[in-house]
């Protein structure tokens, strides 16, 4: 049986999610890759530019996108409970960086403040462990922040990793409320697949065995076919079996939100599990895989586009009103 359940007094009240203003077009990496390479990239993966940080660190990302919400009236320091960060690129080794977002947002000395470190699935694991503490009773209220600044791991040398992933961070809070609709969830791990995405470190010298026996360097690495392997083959049946669990069809959903790990495997969960491509938001065209920050962002990414977009658009912007987003800024 599947890890699942669902919370039924947890509101995600407000999202917000946060960019570097440099922006990587592909034609950077053109002398590296040539333009039949470029092509190819471009082809599998569907990104065209990338954001990516230059003096800003995940934190930085992440603070910006917590003012956008508290500029917009979503939050007040005063009502925050709980300050949770999810991220595999802290700012710092310690202290925590929620410790470190917890100071510089004045938060109260009462209010808990702890790190998770998580990327691709990072998003919907903060969102369960903070509805898990809303639902408990100990919280009323709490910020979930997070991001990654992946360019800042991936070898400078490493061409592939560069232009894959996008920096990102996001901001979002989360409240009790009696009348909330149900936040059904299903989780799992496959510890497995360790060596698929690793880094040992940001220090020049870390280095470390995997069980595998494979030794681990500083930089970011990583196994595209692995990873492409596993998500074609256990996200569609995760698809099903979150489905079947809570009794929901596919046909019921507007709009599918998923991991923006690349686009041609967007395409291949939607051909596998039997959804219509086109109700696959995308934003990995425009900031490549943002790792944690993905699901925010392109949720973001899309009630932006669609509120400022004419004709057919419009129609398609009122089904997200329900959303509390307030879109994207640029820092």
């Amino acid at each position: 049986m599947p890890l699942s359940g669902t919370f039924h007094h947890v509101r995600l009240a407000a999202v917000a999610a946060a960019v570097p203003e440099t922006v990587v077009p592909n034609d950077a990496f053109l002398e590296s890759l040539g333009e039949r390479g470029l092509r190819k990239f471009t082809r599998m993966t569907g990104i065209y530019e990338r954001r990516h940080v230059r003096d800003l660190t995940t934190e930085d990302l992440a603070f910006a996108a917590a003012e956008a919400l508290r500029n917009d009236g979503r939050w007040k320091a005063e009502g925050i409970d709980a300050c949770v960060f999810v991220s595999q690129t802290p700012s710092v080794t310690l202290p925590a960086t929620a410790c470190l977002l917890h100071g510089r947002l004045g938060l109260r000395q009462d209010c808990m403040a702890f790190d998770i470190g998580l990327g691709c699935s990072g998003f919907v694991y903060g969102l369960h462990v903070v509805s898990a503490l809303i639902e408990s009773g100990a919280i009323h209220r709490a910020l979930l922040l997070g991001g990654d600044d992946i360019s800042r791991v991936a070898s400078r040398e490493d061409i592939s990793n560069q232009m894959l992933f996008g920096d990102a961070g996001f901001a979002a809070v989360m409240e009790y409320a009696e009348d909330a609709a149900p936040l059904h969830w299903l989780l799992g791990t496959d510890g497995t697949g360790a060596d698929a995405i690793y880094a040992a470190g940001h220090a020049p010298s870390a280095r470390r065995v995997m069980p595998s026996g494979k030794e681990v360097g500083p930089w970011l690495e990583m196994d595209g076919l692995a990873v492409f392997n596993f998500t074609i083959n256990v996200v569609p049946d995760a698809i099903r079996a979150f489905c079947a669990e809570h009794q929901l069809s596919l046909e019921g959903f507007d709009w599918f939100c998923l991991h923006q790990a690349n686009r041609f495997i967007l395409s291949q969960v939607a051909a596998a599990t039997g959804f219509d491509d086109a109700r696959n938001l995308v934003s990995i065209d425009r900031y490549g895989n943002t790792s944690s920050a993905s699901i925010p962002l392109t949720l973001c990414d899309a009630v932006n586009r669609l509120q400022n977009s004419d004709g057919g658009g419009a129609g398609i912007a009122r089904r997200f009103r329900r959303w509390p987003l307030v879109g994207y800024r640029r820092v």
